[in-house]
């Protein structure tokens, strides 16, 4: 039996029991600080004001996700999100990619949001000469592997970070440049597929971590693994693993920001910038100093 009594700032008493275990934050306001914690904590939260700064100018921990955000959309994948969001500092672009009728890779979250955002009401997947016709929110360029390609030859200093595809060997034939381009892989045989093609970076994705028998951070060492895409979430779940995997020099990248309430990347940078080494990020000013007080 777990147990835990205190008296509240009205001395009533605060009880609280279980059969297995039991934890709980006593209110801060019952436990006055000392000066030596105050001055302790102001240290800390500069400390974490610094760090969260320095760690806000890298542009390579930012991933613009799917192109980056755009007159208030996200998941456009399109030239101009891409255009606008290199204007904006992003380096790292993740694109999410898939196949049309006729076997040709472009770049849409999927075949239903795409005919969402596109007004687009037939057969899908459609042939690539469709796909180029249709506008994305009547406005917006749609791209295939070749516009993919033209975009990253004209900015040499960026690197395409992959989503969906899971054809490494063939993607990355496709592809203006090997050394630029990390992708996001589901299955362990499409990672050592993408270290096989010799691209930058063959990330696997968190999901697959569950799949490793024996010791993982081995595993992945013995890969040659120096980077993991995952939700955000895991270190809600995993929180020793992502410490361990961390600890081995490999990078985590954080999608799935947004998802709960206050975590976005803000928070990320400020709080989790010890877990993840970057995120895929909607939006993100590379200028504007953070105040991680707010989050």
């Amino acid at each position: 039996m777990a147990y835990i009594a205190y008296s509240n700032s009205t001395q009533q008493i605060k009880e609280y029991s279980s059969k297995t275990s039991l934890s709980y934050i006593i209110p801060s306001y019952l436990t006055p600080l000392s000066e030596d914690e105050k001055n302790s904590l102001k240290k800390l939260q500069i400390e974490k004001k610094s760090i969260a700064n320095i760690y806000r100018k890298d542009k390579n921990r930012f991933i613009a996700h799917a192109g980056g955000r755009i007159d208030g959309h996200n998941y456009t994948n399109s030239l101009e999100a891409m255009d606008l969001n290199y204007k904006n500092g992003f380096r790292l672009f993740e694109l999410d990619i898939i196949k049309t009728s006729d076997d040709i890779y472009v770049a849409a979250h999927d075949w239903k949001h795409w005919s969402k955002i596109t007004g687009y009401k037939g057969d899908l997947p459609p042939s690539r000469k469709v796909f180029l016709e249709q506008k994305i929110y009547e406005k917006y360029t749609p791209m295939d592997i070749d516009a993919i390609n033209i975009w990253f030859n004209k900015n040499h200093d960026t690197k395409l970070v992959t989503d969906k595809v899971n054809l490494p060997s063939d993607f990355s034939t496709q592809f203006i440049d090997k050394s630029r381009l990390m992708m996001e892989l589901f299955t362990w045989n499409a990672v050592k597929e993408g270290i096989s093609a010799k691209i930058k970076s063959s990330m696997p994705t968190g999901g697959i971590l569950s799949k490793i028998k024996g010791n993982k951070i081995t595993f992945l060492r013995n890969l040659g693994i120096t980077d993991i895409a995952s939700s955000r979430r895991i270190i809600n779940t995993r929180h020793e693993l992502v410490k361990k995997i961390v600890d081995s020099g490999i990078n985590i990248y954080a999608f799935h920001l947004h998802f709960d309430k206050g975590k976005d990347e803000a928070y990320v940078a400020c709080n989790e910038n010890q877990y993840f080494y970057g995120m895929y990020a909607d939006k993100w000013d590379f200028n504007t100093i953070l105040d991680c007080s707010k989050h």
